[in-house]
């Protein structure tokens, strides 16, 4: 009978859980990342007025941009 090693041994492995782990932090951190980035944008767009001058569709269409990338 073959002795079974653990995964967690296996550098393969722990490589391919490592990249799974920073795909998965970066992916919410780009959730928080483009409200805030379209309000960063309406900020500058609008210098100090009211009213915002930026299109409504930003985040979707950054969100929509993203996802046709992968």
């Amino acid at each position: 009978m073959t002795e079974q090693r653990s995964l967690w041994r296996d550098r393969d492995f722990t490589i391919l859980l490592g990249g799974q782990l920073a795909s998965y932090v970066g992916d919410q951190a780009q959730g928080l990342a483009m409200p805030l980035l379209v309000l960063a944008v309406n900020r500058l767009g609008d210098r100090g007025r009211s009213g915002a001058r930026t299109p409504n569709g930003v985040v979707p269409g950054f969100r929509a941009a993203r996802r046709r990338a992968r």
